[in-house]
């Protein structure tokens, strides 16, 4: 492997050096099928619909959400609270699963798991995501770079459960921050914006209580006072989208419509087997 950079609109460059190790098994995924297919898979469904400048990829947000790992993953080292030769190894798997989160997704996205569903396919895209990594040749790269079964535990252990998972899957997680922060570039919104140059000047690891009345701690994103305006806009920017963009009445309209073709020619087609 050479010296490999990505240009992206949210991010600018995205590289990957040879000389790290991490970038190299990063590399390796980019350029295997199941993630190479997200290339066909839009992120926003139908929004287009709507928003004609909404017709960015599954591909592009994966590779948004690692790079926002990246940069939650230097808050830990800021903070220096987790011994260096295990957060390395836990390090290149976070990145591996920010990577992989969402190589489970089917054609129209969320329309499909709604589809299936209704078709007795009870399996949701993080589900597939578990079936693809353990039976394509992802695992064989996992196993190569001896980080298989800690980049599987994302995908299988309770969100929360650690630090790392938490930059997976959290109410402040490298998905979130990505799409947020795309969703609205593409869909060519004015408002929802996000100061993440600020965010990630503010943002902490720290212990924090978890259960009072059982006096457990756990490890948990914090931010400085100087962020807590950063924050309400991540909040803000949330429910912005939600109202402007993810259930947007002709989106959802045309999502039901869909939904009702498929499901249909899903039902004839068993019918006449």
């Amino acid at each position: 492997m050479k010296d490999q950079r990505i240009r992206d609109p949210i991010h600018n460059l995205i590289a990957f050096s040879a000389k790290s190790a991490d970038d190299q098994v990063l590399w390796e995924l980019l350029q295997t099928l199941p993630i190479q297919r997200l290339r066909r898979i839009k992120q926003l469904g139908f929004s287009e619909f709507v928003y004609p400048g909404a017709t960015h990829s599954r591909f592009s947000h994966v590779l948004g959400a690692m790079q926002m790992a990246r940069r939650m993953l230097d808050v830990f080292e800021r903070n220096s609270v987790f011994p260096k030769r295990e957060h390395l190894l836990l390090r290149r798997a976070t990145l591996a699963a920010a990577l992989l989160h969402d190589v489970g997704h089917g054609p129209y996205s969320h329309v499909f798991e709604e589809v299936t569903a209704g078709l007795g396919q009870q399996q949701s895209h993080e589900t597939y995501t578990e079936q693809i990594i353990e039976e394509t040749n992802i695992k064989s790269i996992l196993r190569k770079h001896g980080i298989f079964d800690e980049t599987k535990k994302f995908f299988t252990s309770e969100a929360g459960s650690d630090p790392y998972t938490r930059i997976i899957s959290s109410q402040l997680d490298c998905d979130r921050l990505d799409f947020l922060v795309r969703d609205r570039y593409y869909a060519g919104l004015r408002s929802a914006t996000i100061d993440l140059a600020w965010l990630f000047d503010s943002l902490r690891i720290e212990e924090v209580p978890i259960d009072p009345i059982r006096q457990l701690k756990g490890y948990s994103f914090v931010v400085l006072p100087k962020g807590i305006s950063v924050v309400e806009e991540f909040v803000l920017a949330y429910m912005k989208m939600y109202q402007n963009v993810y259930f947007h009445k002709t989106t959802r309209g045309v999502q039901f419509m869909v939904s009702d073709i498929i499901s249909i020619g899903g039902i004839q087609g068993s019918t006449s087997q």
